[in-house]
């Protein structure tokens, strides 16, 4: 069962540091993680995002980096990967459909079933599927989704796709080793234009 997660910020000072703002018990940070306090950073669970170990380590190094001068690029939740270590595994990256829709994006999705894969029969892991949302004009990815076996270390490609602005069909161009569970990636880059081969 999964409740959610609260931040512990309450009673610790931060309330009597001029420049640091709370909202429900976040604190407010900008995209390097600066508070409005001079040289206080905040990262992990007590700022708004994903509570994930991976989101707070990420934080953590744009953080630094700023702090040590450098340039970062500021910390984007919609590039986040997000995974439920449940069975079968639930994995996503970006926007679903319904949210990008509702941010005005025309849209186009592809999915495959994971029973249409060798490996998965061969691991004996058949059930799920992957989605694929792309803007409709562009073919930009905007947002993946995965349900099956070893969802979480299948997100690596759409996240990459994401970071470097990648399309749905380069995923698809990308050759993927047969038999492996990311062919159910290259199959829904193609199902996104109707393309599918092994459906």
């Amino acid at each position: 069962m999964a409740v959610g997660r609260t931040p512990l910020t309450e009673g610790i000072g931060l309330e009597n540091i001029d420049g640091v703002e709370l909202e429900r018990g976040y604190v407010k940070v900008d995209g390097h993680m600066r508070t409005g306090a001079q040289h206080l950073y905040a990262i992990g669970d007590i700022v708004p995002g994903f509570a994930l170990a991976h989101v707070a380590a990420h934080e953590s190094m744009v953080a630094v980096e700023t702090m040590a001068g450098h340039d970062p690029d500021p910390v984007d939740m919609s590039l986040m990967p997000r995974v439920t270590f449940c069975r079968p595994q639930i994995a996503s990256v970006g926007m679903t459909e319904a949210e990008a829709r509702e941010a005005g994006r025309e849209v186009k999705t592809g999915s495959f079933p994971f029973r249409a894969l060798g490996k998965a029969t061969i691991v004996g892991e058949v059930d799920g599927f992957a989605k694929l949302v792309a803007d409709a004009e562009s073919g930009l990815l905007l947002g993946a989704h995965l349900i099956g076996p070893h969802a979480g270390d299948l997100l690596a490609e759409p996240t990459l796709a994401r970071l470097v602005q990648g399309t749905a069909a380069e995923i698809g161009m990308s050759v993927h080793a047969h038999p492996t569970l990311t062919e159910v990636l290259a199959e829904a880059a193609w199902a996104v234009d109707g393309a599918a081969i092994h459906v």
